[in-house]
């Protein structure tokens, strides 16, 4: 080899690397052929009883090709036990006779579920709730002062009844005083002003003096009119008399004067006191007829309708009073969740004052043909949006939908959903909700 020329030398290692390269490559594929080919180990091999072969048919055998298997209805397939019957989300439980849960025996032995059965049909004698007392807002005076003054005669008291007109006290104001002295005073002005016009008026016939000076004169008279009718109105406000025109001292006093009859009830001015407007010195109340408002809750709406007859009883009041319903609040009373209703009741002797606490009874009207039944509160459980009962059937006990109406001192109303003789549970109901509740929990969790 000459060492001079690289090519044989070249050659000569590329042919060896092919070389290595096929072998490895022959080596590899008769491996992947030694795993295929080759017999798995006994612990891997299938038995044999995993498919049966099929018997060997003479070859002169003509087979059909065998029909379809056809798939069984799922009413043929085996049912599962029945469950306890489930809620359904938002609505009400089943109540078919097949289902039902069953009534745990610990609950049987130590007497934590009791029931009633349910008796005939009756209505709630009576709706009882409280009702106050309140003096109508027409019948209310708050007599106060017209012009600022000083209090310097009473003529009636606390506790006494005044008729309308009567005198109730006297004051003294400056402002009065002002207001007749410029009444008196401008009043002369314009008699002395309108003699002067018919004066120049009478001069003007005859020639004796100007149109300019009879107009002057009969502005000014128009004028000094004006003045007096405003001192005239002036006396008006304040509520006094306009003085007489020959009188010789003036002074400041006017008389507060009762608007309408009643009972004074409270007095707020003392001899001497300066008062102004905007202080009410006397507060009369007209208790002739008084206004009682009772209060109810949302669940008697439909029980109570406007021309009902209540009946008043309680401390102070020696015989029932009775009145009509005449109006029912048009809107809700937010905190108590309640509606309030107003009766006029005639008070002719005052008998009832402002404020007075009274206990209203008054019986439901409903618009059911016939009476419903009526059970305890602790009987009805609320799932979902229902309100439900549990009735007893056998040791088994059943979720029941029913429709309530009134309630009133545990006892509730059932309009529909019950029948006269079954039995339902009161003590231990809310443990069977937990039961029905539990037992349908369960099963959405194994479906999913």
């Amino acid at each position: 080899m000459n060492p001079s020329n690289p090519t044989p030398l070249f050659t000569t290692r590329l042919l060896t690397v092919a070389f290595v390269v096929a072998a490895a490559f022959f080596f590899v594929l008769a491996g992947a052929r030694l795993v295929l080919f080759s017999e798995p180990p006994s612990s891997l091999r299938k038995t044999p009883s995993h498919r049966p072969h099929p018997p060997k048919q003479p070859p002169h055998a003509r087979t059909l090709p065998s029909p379809p298997a056809q798939r069984p209805h799922p009413q043929d397939l085996p049912q599962p036990p029945p469950t306890p019957a489930a809620i359904k989300l938002g609505g009400a439980p089943a109540h078919s006779p097949e289902k039902g849960i069953p009534l745990p025996k610990h609950l049987q032995q130590r007497q934590s579920l009791q029931s009633i059965r349910v008796g005939e049909r009756k209505r709630l004698q009576s709706l009882q709730t409280i009702a106050e007392v309140e003096i109508p807002h027409h019948t209310l005076q708050h007599t106060g002062a017209r012009a600022a003054g000083r209090v310097v005669r009473f003529f009636a008291e606390e506790g006494h009844h005044v008729r309308s007109g009567q005198a109730l006290l006297e004051i003294d104001s400056p402002d009065v005083g002002k207001a007749r002295s410029r009444y008196l005073r401008t009043h002369a002005l314009w008699q002395l002003t309108q003699n002067e016009a018919n004066r120049q008026k009478q001069l003007h016939k005859i020639g004796l003096n100007s149109a300019s000076a009879l107009a002057q004169a009969e502005n000014r008279a128009a004028h000094a009119k004006i003045e007096y009718q405003d001192a005239r109105a002036q006396l008006r406000i304040f509520g006094v008399q306009p003085p007489a025109l020959d009188a010789k001292q003036l002074h400041g006093r006017y008389t507060l004067r009762a608007v309408r009859q009643g009972a004074i009830v409270h007095v707020n001015a003392k001899l001497g006191q300066w008062v102004t407007p905007d202080t009410a010195l006397m507060q009369i109340e007209d208790r002739r007829v008084v206004w009682v408002h009772l209060r109810y809750p949302l669940q008697w709406a439909s029980l109570i309708k406007e021309g009902d007859t209540v009946t008043f009883t309680g401390d102070g009041v020696p015989h029932a009073l009775s009145g009509k319903i005449v109006h029912i609040s048009e809107n809700v009373l937010r905190a108590q969740q309640s509606l309030q209703a107003r009766v006029d009741l005639p008070n002719p002797t005052g008998l009832l004052r402002g404020g007075q606490l009274l206990e209203a009874h008054l019986a439901p009207t409903t618009n059911t043909k016939e009476p419903p039944f009526v059970i305890p509160d602790e009987a009805i459980q609320t799932i979902g949006l229902s309100s439900v009962v549990f009735v007893l059937h056998k040791d088994h006990a059943h979720p029941r939908n029913i429709v309530t109406g009134a309630a009133f001192k545990g006892y509730t109303e059932v309009l529909f959903g019950l029948s006269e003789g079954e039995t339902i549970v009161t003590r231990g109901a809310f443990l069977l909700k937990s039961i029905l509740t539990q037992s349908a929990n369960d099963k959405k969790t194994d479906s999913r």
